[in-house]
């Protein structure tokens, strides 16, 4: 985010291409009834912004969240079922 020169030839590279970079999506769950989950998504939101604003993009797209479920405080509301999602780092 911090290396201007190197947003410049990213966005070059996907021009070159002719790739137009119209947005940036940054959904977390900031209503996330864990804290600590919830701040992490708001810092990656932050970061996405900021970032756009490196890469010179006008749009940040976002997902305002799910609060918990009322019998289940831990849970948010929309949470797909244990073992439905699998997340894997590339």
């Amino acid at each position: 985010m911090n290396n201007r020169q190197a947003a410049k030839d990213f966005m070059a590279k996907l021009n070159d291409q002719g790739i137009e970079l119209s947005a940036l999506n940054a959904a977390g769950n900031m209503l996330h009834p864990n804290r600590e989950v919830a701040a992490a998504h708001i810092k990656a939101f932050e970061d996405g912004i900021k970032l756009a604003e490196v890469l010179g993009v006008r749009t940040v797209i976002n997902f305002s969240g799910c609060p918990a479920i009322p019998t289940t405080p831990s849970i948010p509301t929309l949470s797909p079922p244990v073992g439905l999602l699998t997340i894997r780092k590339c």
